[in-house]
């Protein structure tokens, strides 16, 4: 092993990865589902898990059982990169969360566990170790906030693999990817997602400040159409990439307390709320709300609010350029505004509503479901040249 191997690899990741142990042994308490089993050996900050007495006993029962959820973070991570600020990074771990979270709880189970967390980054060193620091610190404040355990993970300083396209080959940069693999539970017997779905049943949707993992290309391709390489010069540019990197919120745990989980990881059917949920990523409303809704069951949009400044500046970019999105495009391109889409029963609404107003989420009421013999979704366009757009006619 050269000595600058050692100097530029090795050291650098593990003195991340001593970082990244000490956010896992702080998370160890966060939840009141499992017990972590350590022998204290120093490079080792578990030796495994073991479910709490009622969590074994619920799945003995065939009451509750073990699920899984892999993603990662996809190119969000670069305008966090451009930014290059403690506070940017501090929200970084928001998206490889609520691309793991959100997919999770609307299949209806419980996130208990991070099982495993991938870091790749480009170079560590000391003129970006604040920023370093700046991802275990937000990654610890988002396990605590959401009562998850992050058991172990994985640091790779790979200078030569991982680049990005604001990749300006500075010491000061940290460039990275994310990947995480999600544990917990999910129930024995509960009906699939959107399987109790009816017509006339109220809709909800939680408003988003920025874009959730999908349509990052298309806002790089903007970004470099409108600006070129030379983008950070430009005063505009740099406003729209502080809003490319706005964090998604993560709803995880509200969204399973809606399905009837409880803080210790037992289940209650009474207690669900929801009848059907879709995680608004790649494919937008389009693409997933078909995924809450039952054969002859569509959905009718009548009533959204204007989406976020920045999806508004990145259609009105577009206009610009040989690659105009339409508002019905913009619904596939983007998330509309809206992180997760919740279908409830009338008289739950409210319910819904106001308790996630007090878990600090934004809940508008924005339409109703419709029965369509071919799942007809409606939107009432609130993009830039409004009007009406339907599933069936893709324009």
């Amino acid at each position: 092993m050269t000595r600058d191997y050692f100097e530029q690899i090795i050291a650098p990741g593990d003195r991340f990865s001593a970082l990244a142990r000490q956010t896992c042994i702080n998370s160890f308490d966060n939840s009141p589902a499992i017990d972590i089993l350590r022998s204290g050996e120093e490079m080792r900050a578990m030796d495994g898990f073991r479910w709490k007495d009622h969590i074994l006993k619920a799945m003995m029962e065939k009451e509750i059982h073990q699920a899984g959820q892999s993603d990662g973070a996809g190119g969000k991570l670069q305008f966090h990169c451009i930014c290059s600020t403690p506070e940017a990074f501090k929200v970084s771990s928001h998206e490889v969360a609520a691309m793991n979270l959100e997919d999770f709880t609307v299949r209806g189970g419980k996130p208990v566990m991070v099982f495993s967390s991938n870091i790749d980054v480009k170079g560590i060193n000391d003129e970006n170790w604040h920023l370093c620091e700046a991802v275990q610190a937000g990654m610890g404040d988002l396990l605590k906030k959401n009562q998850l355990v992050l058991l172990t993970g994985e640091t790779a300083v790979m200078p030569h693999n991982i680049t990005a396209f604001c990749d300006t080959n500075s010491p000061d940069q940290l460039i990275m990817t994310w990947s995480a693999t999600v544990l917990g539970l999910a129930a024995d017997g509960k009906p699939k997602n959107g399987s109790t779905v009816t017509p006339n049943m109220t809709i909800i949707g939680f408003c988003e400040d920025g874009y959730r993992c999908n349509g990052g290309t298309k806002i790089t391709n903007l970004i470099l159409d409108t600006w070129g390489e030379d983008f950070r010069k430009h005063s505009e540019a740099m406003d729209f990439i502080k809003m490319a990197a706005i964090p998604s919120q993560v709803y995880g745990q509200f969204i399973a307390e809606m399905n009837g989980w409880k803080e210790d990881g037992l289940y209650v059917p009474d207690d669900v709320l929801l009848a059907g949920a879709a995680h608004i990523t790649g494919g937008g409303i389009w693409g997933k709300l078909p995924e809450a809704l039952p054969e002859g069951v569509g959905a009718h949009l009548y009533d959204l609010p204007q989406p976020n400044p920045l999806l508004l500046k990145a259609q009105q970019l577009s206009l610009d350029t040989e690659s105009t999105l339409s508002d019905y495009q913009c619904y596939r391109t983007f998330n509309g505004g809206f992180g997760m889409i919740l279908i409830v029963q009338n008289h739950h609404a409210a319910s819904v509503m106001e308790q996630a107003s007090q878990a600090g989420i934004k809940a508008v009421k924005i339409g109703k479901t419709i029965q369509s013999d071919k799942n007809e979704i409606i939107i009432e366009s609130a993009f830039h040249f409004g009007g009406q757009l339907s599933s069936l006619d893709p324009r």
